[in-house]
């Protein structure tokens, strides 16, 4: 790491780690409203179900390659936005 960080000219790892911002270029007031919008989507339990079942998905998938084809007539028929416009209605 000390050799790549003399060769390429780049600052020391704890003054880069104090110089990084997560979103660089925006004023202080505007992240605030970012992650005030943010932690309000993660809040609301429509949102935290679907991933949960997005997750659920994924694993039956890797794990059972033949629920693959259950989950994608699922996703055909329709029910998965019927169960999404559901869900968009608990706050």
């Amino acid at each position: 790491m000390e050799r790549l960080r003399t060769e390429f000219a780049l600052p020391a790892f704890e003054a880069a780690k104090a110089a990084w911002r997560p979103y660089p270029g925006l004023s202080f007031e505007r992240r605030q409203e970012i992650e005030c919008h943010y932690k309000v989507a993660q809040a609301r339990v429509a949102f935290r179900l679907e991933r949960v079942i997005k997750r659920t998905a994924s694993m039956a998938r890797r794990r059972l390659p033949f629920v693959s084809l259950v989950l994608a007539m699922v996703r055909a028929s329709g029910m998965r936005r019927m169960l999404l416009v559901s869900l968009s209605r608990l706050k």
